[in-house]
């Protein structure tokens, strides 16, 4: 807490602040009051619209991304025969519910009828296991694209139990983009190569 010295023109004090306070009386102080309350700019301007609170037009121009999809999750259905002589989902199966997730996937996004027209190979795969899946739990599979070249992609996938949420693998695969006629690889779609980039997560 301050207080005013001996001569000054503004007397009074002031709690919590270590600016000096403004003086009605003080030439000084209204002329920082009509800086404040008067614009020199029009009243058009994108800078006074902006202070005013208004949405000037300068700002429609400006596209924002577009919002990433959803990772694509399917539900898959244990078998019996997935599980090894030690209870568990055998650990080969897991790239089989991969295959299962991203064909899915591939049918819906790449605007794809039947499996016939599924036009890419596999060229790479990999997994990581992280917790052991068990006969009861109620396996879901998420996919999304992670990286895009010319004529591949990668996909990477989460194997999870959908009641707890705990991380079963992750597993990751490279698809080539294939013309099964002429036995050789080709451009991804464009249409499918949009989506793709617009949608890419690592």
């Amino acid at each position: 807490m301050r207080t005013s010295g001996p001569g000054s023109s503004c007397p009074g004090r002031y709690i919590g602040s270590s600016r000096r306070p403004a003086c009605l009386g003080d030439p000084r102080s209204r002329a920082i009051g009509r800086s404040r309350s008067s614009s020199r700019c029009p009243r058009s301007s994108p800078a006074c619209s902006a202070r005013s609170g208004d949405h000037p037009n300068v700002f429609r121009g400006v596209r924002s991304s577009p919002a990433p999809m959803a990772r694509f999750t399917i539900d898959v259905q244990m078998r019996f025969r997935d599980l090894d002589a030690m209870g568990h989902v055998n650990n080969a199966v897991y790239l089989s519910y991969c295959e299962l997730a991203r064909t899915q996937f591939y049918l819906k996004h790449a605007f794809k009828k039947s499996l016939r027209e599924i036009d890419f190979i596999l060229a790479r795969a990999e997994i990581d296991f992280v917790s052991a899946a068990e006969w009861g739990d109620q396996i879901v599979v998420s996919v999304w694209p992670s990286e895009i070249g010319t004529t591949s992609f990668t996909l990477k996938y989460e194997i999870s139990d959908k009641k707890s949420g705990r991380l079963i693998a992750k597993s990751s695969s490279v698809l080539v983009s294939y013309d099964y006629q002429k036995k050789e690889t080709k451009p991804i779609p464009p249409e499918f190569r949009k989506l793709l980039e617009e949608n890419l997560e690592a």
